[in-house]
């Protein structure tokens, strides 16, 4: 199978000394290492980064897997300098198919105008591409008026962008170095690395919709998702969850993220665990956000592990207890991870065709004609929103710049149907910290980003359709609400009036356009044959209290980089 390496050069500003490992001389230790989505048949995400193993990573995807990702986070800041990624079977084009985050921050490809040197936010992507061996690859350079060529972060997301590809890439390997120049590298970074062994979870009591609140979330690294007790029938006390492993394994100790970690409100809001019987040892747990570490009075070897909850620190809203991920530890403090099967959301065949799909606003723009039809404004297309619903159960929407809003936002949390066209989602919406031509911050998924307002806790109700589906009267509404963000001029006194158009940003099927044009002696026309149109193509038509527009493929709305 033919190899591509994309290697990501990242130089930023300098940065504090990372902390040493707990014993002075080891390697950085990989905490969790996960994926959005995954692929039948793709391997652990760890595994891409150990020289030994044998396997590749692929997003859970019907299309090019445009906003899934990886997420690697280190127990402390590890110094980089630069990224590879290894692809197989891709050829090079000229559209970098990932994006950048350390810290939840990458940026625009453009340096900040008027920004002090020691500003830690003017940094910058630069893209080249460059033959690696046979193949072709690219290199994403971060880099800053200084020059630095190092940056100490404790997490890197690597997210895939829209590619207009029919299948998703899979990654093979990644490795992280840190040198004096991105272009020669040192030797790859040694880490310790979590030793993946196969296993199997139970629990006495599961929240609903229990795919949303599975025990097997507590080894998905991935700390939005939580395993939960059900409040409605217990307080916690005296329900418990079982690990089973293939093999026999000695444990030492628990690494463990108490209670909901998806944000301060859910932390504070939910139960977290007290005290812990661990097979027949009971242990203390700190009322405490992010990691810790509990040390078994004496190691165990043993095939199952069970951990009972004897004693609760009560939530502040709801009576759930839960635990955001959970590490058995060896003896030596090597992290072990479970590999167990996580169950996925219960779609009906009316919703189906959304499913692991990215899905972008319809882009429309007002134009105005000259007499003989030349379009005298021409703004390039970009899709400033995107719905991606997970087969894991899982759901995120981007939301750029717009008339709408002055800055970015994320929406994330969990999805479950409600209905034949219908799904409810809950999760949590915040803002992205941009400056604009300069740094991104991205709190989604990573969580390092600094100064970003603190989430805000929601759950809707969306609607799901086709546009053929909608009566004519709802159309037309849709069709308005998305012309209301259209950029309009006035017309000037003594000018010649001009023919009204607008123009969709479709890409056409021989994909060398990315706009239609559709004219009329008002805008009430072009409207009416724009909407003529899209009942070919069948759009779907999304209505909900935190996000509402026409939604098509990503592949068929990309004319310009989406941004972060």
């Amino acid at each position: 199978m033919k190899a591509f390496l994309i290697g990501l050069a990242l130089l930023v500003l300098p940065a504090a000394t990372p902390a040493r490992a707990a014993s002075a001389g080891l390697p950085p230790e990989l905490v969790t290492a996960s994926a959005t989505s995954s692929a039948e048949g793709s391997a652990p995400v760890v595994c891409l980064l150990d020289p030994q193993c044998a396997g590749y990573w692929s997003p859970m995807s019907r299309d090019d897997g445009a906003n899934e990702g990886i997420l690697l986070r280190f127990r402390e800041p590890v110094r980089l300098s630069a990224v590879e990624i290894l692809v197989e079977g891709r050829d090079a084009g000229d559209t970098l198919p990932f994006r950048m985050y350390l810290d939840a921050r990458t940026s625009d490809g453009k340096p900040a105008a008027g920004r002090e040197s020691g500003d830690r936010t003017n940094m910058f992507i630069r893209m080249d591409s460059k033959p690696v061996g046979d193949d072709t690859g690219f290199t994403a350079m971060v880099v800053n008026d200084q020059g630095n060529a190092s940056y100490a972060a404790k997490s890197v997301f690597i997210k895939l962008q829209p590619t207009g590809m029919k299948t998703p890439i899979r990654i093979r390997s990644i490795r992280l170095f840190d040198a004096a120049t991105p272009d020669a590298p040192a030797a790859p970074i040694a880490l310790r690395l979590p030793t993946s062994v196969p296993a199997t979870v139970s629990a006495t009591s599961v929240l609903e919709p229990t795919f949303a609140y599975d025990a097997s979330h507590l080894f998905d690294s991935q700390l939005d998702m939580a395993w939960s007790t059900n409040g409605k029938t217990s307080r916690g006390v005296g329900e418990s969850v079982t690990l089973s492993f293939e093999k026999p394994q000695t444990v030492g100790g628990l690494m463990l993220w108490n209670g909901y970690q998806r944000s301060d409100t859910h932390y504070k809001a939910n139960g977290r665990i007290k005290r812990l019987r661990v097979n027949d040892q009971e242990v203390a747990v700190k009322d405490a956000q992010g990691m810790q570490i509990i040390t078994l009075p004496k190691p165990a070897t043993t095939n199952k592990l069970t951990l009972t909850i004897t004693d609760i620190y009560p939530g502040g809203s709801y009576k759930d207890v839960l635990i955001s991920e959970l590490r058995p530890l060896a003896p030596n403090g090597g992290i072990l991870l479970p590999q167990v099967a996580q169950p996925a959301a219960a779609v009906p065949a009316s919703l189906d065709f959304v499913r692991d799909t990215t899905f972008a606003r319809l882009s429309l723009q007002a134009v105005e004609l000259a007499a003989g039809g030349e379009i005298l404004d021409h703004i390039p297309f970009c899709p400033d929103a995107s719905l991606r619903l997970r087969g894991n159960g899982a759901f995120v929407i981007y939301k750029e710049e717009s008339a709408e809003s002055d800055r970015p936002s994320v929406i994330e949390g969990n999805w479950e149907v409600t209905g034949p066209n219908t799904v409810r989602l809950f999760g949590k919406k915040y803002l992205v910290e941009t400056d604009f031509s300069a740094t991104t911050y991205l709190p989604d998924p990573a969580g390092e980003a600094p100064n970003t307002p603190a989430p805000k806790i929601f759950q809707s109700t969306m609607t799901i359709r086709r546009y053929a589906d909608l009566p004519p009267k709802e159309r037309n509404n849709m069709l308005h609400r998305s012309a209301g963000r259209m950029p309009t001029w006035t017309q000037q006194e003594g000018e010649t009036p001009r023919a009204i158009a607008v123009a969709a940003g479709i890409v056409s099927e021989n994909r060398q356009s990315f706009q239609e044009v559709f004219t009329g002696d008002t805008p009430e026309q072009a409207l009416s044959r724009l909407d003529a149109r899209l009942l070919e193509l069948n759009p779907v038509c999304v209505v909900s209290d935190v996000f509402s527009d026409i939604l098509l493929p990503i592949a068929q709305t990309r004319g310009c980089d989406p941004g972060p």
